[in-house]
């Protein structure tokens, strides 16, 4: 089955991570659920005004959800669940077995003070159930997260 890239940018609040060079995602699967289905499963209530925040974020009136949040607790048994991602309409959860993050640290950037933590901080937004399996700092400044399904690691000899 070929996989399919999703070069989208969703961390929340990702503002922080303007440097991002690379995010491929090799999409396994995706589902959606309305924003109205969202914000009742997150809260119980049914809300007359649910909108978009930004990529990550759904407020419904006032409770923000993050849609990475969302999609763990929908989605607990699926192992290859990346990360939520939220549209005009719907909030979309992804699915992948391999992630590649490539990111231009700047002086200052919290996610390049240390790079393994760096990419952990990265691997809760982008990459929730993945394995960090590699993570780098190039001489041209740019730190490298690659994360894996743990099925896939298994069956690779490092």
């Amino acid at each position: 089955m070929a996989a399919l890239i999703l070069g989208c940018f969703i961390l929340s609040p990702l503002d922080a991570f303007s440097g991002v060079l690379k995010d491929e995602v090799y999409v396994t699967n995706v589902k959606s659920f309305s924003l109205k289905d969202v914000c009742l499963k997150m809260t119980g209530k049914v809300y007359p005004i649910i909108e978009k925040i930004n990529p990550a974020l759904v407020d419904c009136m006032s409770k923000k959800i993050n849609a990475t949040t969302f999609c763990a607790k929908e989605l607990p048994e699926d192992p290859y669940l990346a990360r939520g991602k939220v549209l005009a309409d719907k909030v979309e959860c992804i699915s992948s077995k391999r992630i590649i993050f490539k990111y231009h640290c700047e002086k200052g950037d919290d996610l390049c003070r240390d790079i393994d933590l760096g990419c952990f901080k990265v691997k809760e937004s982008l990459a929730r159930r993945l394995e960090l399996v590699h993570s780098s700092k190039t001489d041209k400044n740019v730190i490298n997260c690659y994360f894996s399904a743990r099925q896939v690691l298994d069956k690779i000899d490092i």
